[in-house]
């Protein structure tokens, strides 16, 4: 096993040497290795060593990046000949920033903020950078770098020899999730760099030309392990597109005339047809779950056509509306599809759930300028430019098949490689406009005055985010071993550090529920529920309740998680709870005894658990009955 591990290592290492002393012999550094070394960096943050919910390190290292990145790359929009990509791009994410201001209070609403700042200011840097055509090897070359450290990372994840994987990944379909944020992101990343991974086969020599292949291999092996079905699907487009030259003409050889292109549409549709329910039966329950998913989205939509819930305001709406479709379509089959969801499971139906028709019209519109731009000008560019916008718009396209079935901009790793695609794009000559715009917006003359204040700034907040993240890990770690008190005091420090933090409030007041607290616990579970909406916490929630005498007021939280949940059971022992203490006992009995005479199909010990306490209750009711009587 350890030869194996340091055997798939030493792959990614082998073409980090090659183009790394390519780039030191050329004059390192190079703008583009620099931003590249960025998005290397940023999808290696081990985000998933941490037990959710500690997702910032991502982001921390991108602030701290891009500050690092302005001495390299001094942001100067005169050297930027502005495109209509460009436009769209900012002017989605204006609107996203409008729909946070409008639709969060704030300061929650200032952290939205600055996530999409970061990512705007990311791509001004990238596509200030990026100001000549050689440019365009060396992004390829970094994208193949990320995917196959990340393959090798995912292979190593498969036989489990990599240690900083998150147990928070071991319920699902696969386990394969890379360092970037679960299975179905890293199949978007190797998905979308399988055309790079191509070109750079057939621009290589030699020894060069067999690594690259093995890279392949690596990869597609990567991609399948990881069980995500919407990047086979974008995959196997991408690379249509990025062969098409050589399928079309293999077509008309085949097939001379006009009869090919019918015929071979036909054939597509039929094959692709095939592909699809294959690949939906190795998974129909999946498969169903998503189609659920989109469902329940849907009404989102339609009541928030316009405008949206908000930009990351899915999973605050997400459990009203699914109990809503429940009560709908009163069908009890659909009951165990039950989630809670913080997006769509589609690009394009989050987009329009959060931010509306406006959103999504932008977004759309940003896609169709894409394609627009590539046919109007792929005729006009020599045979060897055009190999490389074809390998380029080849994984652009290859993302937005897979947004379709995924929201894979949820991955900031997947999301920076997009901004790096679309400003390589845009920063073609034969794509630009006449014209450049505005002047420079960053002055040398201030770098240091402006640099070092700010680096300070975002070192010392970036501090306090990671100092209170780690208090927070230790409170969870004190409450999984029933350590209540002193998981307390942990979160109350990690609280000082991250205020306005409202899962922390959730993880505070239910370690006050547990140790019996009630009016504490009721405080913070209710002060949660502003930003945040998990079953668990209503849960929580109804016991506090409970606790503190309030016996109407937890039988309706209590409801209402059961709304949310129909098949969920322990909502219905702690009912059984609230109406013996009521004094009615025959509600408590049914209570006890749709627990028992539910089946356990996930054969799962917490629900085995709370059928003996039911069972034991039920014993206990019974027993009091006798003695009354």
């Amino acid at each position: 096993m350890e030869n194996m591990g340091s055997s798939v290592l030493g792959l990614p290492i082998f073409f980090m040497r090659i183009i790394l002393f390519k780039e030191l012999h050329k004059g390192w550094v190079t703008p583009e290795w620099v931003t590249g070394l960025l998005l290397i960096t940023v999808s290696l943050a081990f985000t998933s060593a941490f037990i959710h919910p500690f997702v910032t390190v991502k982001q921390i290292v991108l602030r701290l990046g891009l500050v690092f990145l302005l001495p390299f790359i001094p942001i100067s929009l005169k050297t930027i000949k502005w495109h209509r990509i460009d436009g769209l791009l900012f002017a989605w994410f204006m609107w996203q920033g409008l729909s946070t201001l409008f639709s969060t209070p704030w300061p929650q609403s200032g952290f939205k903020l600055e996530g999409l700042v970061l990512i705007a200011l990311f791509y001004l840097l990238t596509r200030t950078a990026l100001r000549k055509r050689t440019y365009i090897n060396t992004i390829i070359q970094i994208i193949a770098v990320v995917a196959i450290i990340q393959s090798s990372i995912g292979i190593l994840q498969y036989f489990k020899l990599f240690p900083w994987t998150a147990g928070f990944f071991q319920g699902y379909e696969s386990q394969v999730t890379g360092t970037i944020g679960g299975a179905n992101n890293l199949g978007a990343l190797l998905a979308l760099s399988l055309p790079f991974i191509y070109f750079l086969i057939s621009k290589s020599h030699k020894t060069e030309k067999a690594g690259w292949v093995a890279a392949l291999i690596l990869i597609v092996v990567t991609l399948i392990l990881t069980r995500s079905r919407g990047a086979w699907v974008a995959a196997l487009v991408g690379i249509g597109i990025y062969k098409w030259g050589f399928i079309s003409e293999f077509l008309r050889i085949l097939m001379p005339g006009k009869v090919w292109a019918p015929v071979f549409a036909l054939v597509t549709t039929g094959i692709f047809t095939l592909f699809l329910l294959s690949i939906y039966n190795l998974n129909p329950d999946s498969a169903n779950g998503r189609l659920f998913i989109w469902s329940v989205t849907w009404g989102i939509i339609t009541d928030h056509l316009w405008t949206g819930v908000g930009f990351g305001n899915f999973g605050l709406n997400w459990l009203e509306y699914q109990g809503a479709y429940f009560v709908r379509t009163a069908d009890p089959s659909l009951h165990h599809l039950a989630v809670s969801l913080a997006s769509a499971h589609s690009q394009y139906l989050n987009i329009s759930a959060e931010t509306g028709i406006m959103g999504l019209g932008l977004f759309i519109a940003l896609c169709l300028s894409i394609f627009t731009s590539f046919k109007r000008h792929i005729g006009k560019l020599p045979a060897e430019q055009a190999h490389i916008f074809i390998t380029v718009f080849s994984a652009l396209v290859t993302i937005l098949i897979h947004a379709l079935v995924e929201d894979v901009f949820n991955s900031l790793s997947v999301q920076l490689a997009f901004l790096i695609l679309l400003a390589t794009l845009a920063s073609t000559p034969d794509f630009n406009a006449e014209r450049s715009v505005g002047g420079p917006v960053w002055n040398r003359k201030w770098k240091p005055v402006v640099i070092l204040p700010l680096i300070i700034f975002l070192l010392t907040l970036s501090w306090r985010q990671i100092h209170g993240e780690l208090l927070w890990k230790q409170g969870q770690d004190l409450a999984r071993i029933g350590n209540w008190e002193q998981s307390i005091k942990h979160y109350q420090k990690a609280g000082s550090y991250l205020p306005y933090n409202h899962e922390l409030d959730f993880y505070l007041g239910a370690a006050y529920s547990k140790t019996g607290q009630a009016e504490k616990a009721i405080k913070y579970l209710t002060q949660s529920q502003n930003g945040f909406s998990d079953k668990n916490q209503y849960i929580a929630l109804g016991k506090a309740y409970m606790d503190n005498g309030q016996y109407e007021l937890a039988e309706a939280v209590l409801n209402k998680v059961l709304y949310y949940y129909p098949t969920l059971l322990s909502p219905h022992y702690w009912l059984s709870r609230v109406y013996y203490e009521q004094g009615d006992i025959e509600g408590a009995r049914e209570e006890l005894e749709t627990i028992l005479s539910t089946e356990n199909i996930l054969k799962s010990t917490e629900i085995e658990k709370v059928k003996e306490d039911a069972e034991l209750t039920l014993i206990r009711l019974d027993n009091i009955e006798l003695s009354g009587k």
